[in-house]
């Protein structure tokens, strides 16, 4: 299973867009590429505002310029900047310098995610809009907010995505998972298990002498069959078959293409797991929705209808909700089913137990893998990619 690009600037090569497109008079002949201005640039599927939606890409990437397409009622032209991907010429400025874009969301070195995240404590937190002046407004309890890593004032303020300013001594920073899945095939999914409990007792036979404790979310591989609650492993040790949680490997769907990516979790085990074909790649712990007050995640096949760099996940507005919480810029997110999604949960490690309120929770080591892996590729530059009918967004099975 591939890796994500990582935080490296993708240069597209310019040896097809040295010169602008047919048709492109009002912009220089020596423009290289388009850059994104005025938020993010919506892509469409055809050069009309009625076209179907692909997507949308970074205010500041700089975009080729492949073709040129006349004017529609509210634009005035269209650029085509990517395979069925065009862009209204209003969104975009001429630019002298060669196409140029990141991958989406962007991480630096060797962290993990994308920003810092911080829980709001009991009291709220005020915000302002520039450190030293009166606060414009309040944060409430327990929402979780995103800042960049830099602050430029000091080390007291943290700028928000925002652009507003928050003081970091009025935030809990949050910590996040570490834990991975692992790579995997046929002969070894079955055999694959991981410990669930905390210091779970590790015996030298069958209610026998502890000769160790095995750490949360450690992974082991089982041996002969549970016998008397207890399981086997290849070591040659036992634990109580309570400890641990295993897939229990189903039947492909019916009309499954040869080597399609896809997608299996099991709610009972609380393991999803990762295929291409018939053949098992990728397997991980989850966290789904939490069986009573309506928040299970809903059981059945569905495809990925949008994949978002970050999303921000929150029910304030929602009359029927019977918590309230807040979320920003959760990062690397596939809606399934609604608002049901894959994503990073990055508040909490609870995988392999049902926390959440519907979604599909992974840690943000797995929820960046599956990201990069699954359909349709989120192009570099892009925030948000929508399936087509020549690459349909990915199967995901609960059940």
């Amino acid at each position: 299973m591939r890796r994500g690009i990582g935080p490296l600037l993708i240069a597209v090569a310019m040896t097809s867009y040295a010169a602008m497109p047919a048709g492109a008079e009002d912009w220089p002949d020596d423009a290289r590429s388009g850059r994104v201005v005025g938020g993010a640039a919506l892509v469409r599927a055809t050069p009309d505002e009625e076209g179907e939606l692909r997507g949308a890409i970074r205010y500041g990437t700089r975009v080729p310029l492949l073709e040129h397409g006349g004017p529609t009622p509210r634009c005035p032209g269209w650029f085509r900047v990517f395979d069925e991907g065009w862009v209204c010429e209003d969104n975009l400025r001429p630019s002298m310098e060669e196409p140029l874009a990141e991958p989406q969301p962007r991480v630096r070195g060797t962290r993990t995610l994308p920003y810092r995240y911080w829980r709001v404590p009991d009291g709220g937190a005020p915000v302002f809009r520039r450190p030293g002046e009166p606060p414009i407004a309040r944060l409430t309890a327990d929402a979780i907010i995103a800042t960049h890593r830099w602050g430029r004032v000091g080390d007291a303020h943290s700028r928000r995505l925002d652009g507003t300013w928050i003081r970091r001594d009025a935030l809990r920073a949050l910590r996040p998972s570490r834990f991975e899945g692992v790579e995997t095939d046929a002969d070894s999914l079955p055999r694959l298990a991981w410990n669930i409990r905390h210091r779970t007792a590790l015996r030298d036979r069958i209610g026998g002498r502890i000769v160790d404790r095995l750490r949360y979310h450690t992974r082991v591989r089982t041996g002969a069959p549970p016998s008397d609650a207890y399981v086997e492993l290849d070591s040659g040790q036992y634990v109580r078959e309570d400890a641990l949680t295993s897939f229990s490997v189903a039947a492909p769907p019916a009309d499954l293409a040869s080597g399609e990516r896809w997608v299996d979790v099991e709610l009972d085990s609380q393991i999803l797991v990762a295929y291409e074909g018939v053949t098992p790649v990728f397997a991980t712990l989850v966290s789904t929705g939490r069986p009573w007050r309506d928040r299970e995640t809903p059981r059945g096949e569905f495809r990925v209808w949008i994949k978002m760099a970050t999303s921000t996940m929150d029910q304030l507005e929602d009359p029927d909700a019977t918590d309230r919480y807040s979320v920003e810029a959760v990062p690397w997110v596939q809606y399934f089913e609604g608002s049901n999604a894959l994503h990073a949960a990055f508040w909490h490690d609870s995988f392999g137990a049902r926390v959440s309120h519907g979604c599909i929770n992974l840690s943000p080591a797995d929820a960046r893998r599956l990201f990069d892996w699954s359909e349709p590729v989120l192009p570099p530059g892009w925030v948000t990619v929508r399936p087509t009918a020549s690459q349909p967004g990915t199967r995901i099975r609960v059940r």
